[in-house]
């Protein structure tokens, strides 16, 4: 019995698959790590927003939550960082809706504030 094999045109292209792999394995764990920080940013938007019972977009209007993903360069040994930044200022009133006065305090939409005046300026 006799068997012939030829893979020299299967060498060259599977050489030539192993060439490209670093930059195929980087651009892979970039695409990874955007997802992530996208999914890390919502599921903070959401915890944080649910927290103090303010809507997301109020969230996303003031700028509060800074989500950013850094990525090493090329001739660094430094890894990929995800930076969180939350801003912890009280957030304005009229910044979640038209403020009223009642006997009480001031209001606005389903937030209140007991014994608080409108201040005129």
């Amino acid at each position: 019995m006799k068997i012939e094999v030829s893979v020299s045109d299967d060498i060259d292209a599977i050489s030539q698959l192993f060439k490209d792999s670093p930059a195929k394995t980087r651009k892979a764990i970039n695409r990874a790590l955007r997802n992530v920080s996208r999914f890390v940013e919502r599921s903070v938007y959401r915890e944080i927003a649910s927290d103090i019972s303010v809507t997301q977009k109020v969230l996303k209007e003031l700028g509060r939550i800074t989500v950013r993903l850094y990525e090493p360069s090329r001739n660094s040994n430094a890894d990929f960082a995800l930076i969180i930044w939350i801003g912890t200022y009280n957030i304005a009133a009229h910044k979640l809706g038209k403020p009223v006065q009642t006997a009480k305090g001031v209001k606005t939409g389903k937030h209140f504030w007991d014994g608080a005046t409108l201040g005129v300026a």
